[in-house]
């Protein structure tokens, strides 16, 4: 009976191509009195960067603004501003070309954009400054639990919330 001798071989390579290859092992099964390979495994692992699924979240125990909109265009205008928002801060930088992209996806005329956003800022479904708005995370969010936990907790934003009821 022919003794074996296992080799072991681990190279690690790193390339710059969406799927990373961070390690090759190769390992071979000899035969000690021939030298002949008997067996040899060859194993590559990778590491893939995966795109996650858009998402937004909505925290019902702060949705009573969101109940309170009066007009369509506003839920429209809304939801679109939570599509575009950045992931873990929910702002969205409301330059020329962003307001073009936002009045095609709504059909809200570029006019009226402005009188749809004051009034969701009344609501307190966002805020506005500078042509920024930040949509609030008590109620929307688009990112981490734990970043949006970090950002209410420091104050980093802040809004305030009106209940009106009609009769």
């Amino acid at each position: 009976m022919s003794k074996r001798i296992i080799r072991d071989t681990t190279e690690v390579v790193v390339k710059s191509t969406k799927n990373k290859q961070v390690k090759t092992a190769y390992k071979q099964i000899v035969d000690k009195d021939t030298g002949e390979i008997i067996h040899q495994e060859f194993e590559k692992h990778f590491v893939a960067q995966v795109k996650s699924d858009n998402f937004y979240m909505c925290f019902f125990e702060n949705f009573a603004p969101f109940y309170g909109l009066k007009h369509l265009s506003d839920a429209k205008l809304l939801a679109c501003l939570c599509e575009l928002a950045e992931f873990n801060t929910g702002i969205v930088q409301l330059s020329t070309k962003v307001r073009k992209v936002i009045s095609e996806k709504t059909k809200i005329g570029l006019t009226n954009l402005s009188r749809n956003i004051k009034r969701l800022k009344e609501t307190g479904l966002i805020t506005e400054e500078y042509g920024e708005v930040v949509i609030n995370p008590a109620v929307f969010w688009k990112g981490s639990i734990k970043e949006r936990f970090e950002i209410i907790k420091s104050g980093g934003l802040l809004f305030n919330i009106r209940i009106v009821e009609e009769n």
